[in-house]
């Protein structure tokens, strides 16, 4: 569980912005050297009724390949993140998912994807 691998990480990162979108989440993710990143929570509904996410990380800050119609491009490649900063954003989402949910058991993260930064 995500949970008890976080207790061996120290927590450093924190959500500095969150935003419902189309039943999933946007979040603005804030790493401790200040720089941020987003992070996205897609909501699947099951043919059974249960409801799943999958989490959408960043693995790095900025893009090199500048395209003029994305904003990581447009800011340039600033580095990559750690581990420990990528697996922060799947404990930090459902921590979120636990707070908003009105359920005593709130749908879990099942799915992990990557950023496609730097894809054509």
């Amino acid at each position: 569980h995500v949970e008890n691998l976080c207790t061996v990480f120290s927590r450093t990162c924190s959500i500095v912005q969150a935003k419902d979108s189309n039943g999933g989440y946007k979040f603005i993710v804030q790493l401790p050297s200040g720089q941020l990143v987003e992070t996205v929570l897609i909501r699947h509904e099951r043919n059974s009724g249960g409801v799943r996410y999958t989490i959408c990380v960043s693995s790095q800050v900025g893009c090199a390949k500048k395209c003029s119609f994305c904003a990581t491009g447009t800011m340039g490649f600033q580095g990559q993140l750690t581990s420990g900063e990528i697996l922060e954003q799947v404990f930090l989402a459902q921590q979120y998912l636990a707070t908003v949910s009105e359920s005593s058991s709130p749908a879990q993260i099942r799915n992990c994807v990557f950023m496609g930064m730097g894809e054509p």
